[in-house]
């Protein structure tokens, strides 16, 4: 017997299979590319008060497969806090 209150629910999944799929750039497009995602993964660690002042990039090709970015970046940065500060006179 089964009622409107019975706490139970089907939850329907389909899984399908698959497939790798190799997509081949040029050597220019792989260094575009690996670029912008190390860029990105870099301005995620900084946060929005840091701003990159100076950046070199260098590429590592591994296995004539892999091409590796590394970006070395100035980041100029805030990092002092506001505080009011009063003075009361006394001796010097």
């Amino acid at each position: 017997i089964i009622s409107k209150n019975f706490p139970v629910r089907i939850i329907k999944e389909v899984y399908y299979e698959t497939k790798p799929k190799t997509i081949v750039l040029s050597k220019e497009e792989a260094k575009n590319i690996a670029f912008e995602k190390a860029l990105k993964e870099l301005e995620k660690v900084l946060g929005p008060q840091s701003k990159i002042v100076n950046k070199k990039e260098s590429y590592v090709i591994i296995q004539d497969k892999i091409l590796r970015a590394n970006i070395t970046a100035e980041v100029l940065e805030e990092i002092g806090m506001k505080e009011k500060i009063s003075y009361i006179g006394g001796e010097h």
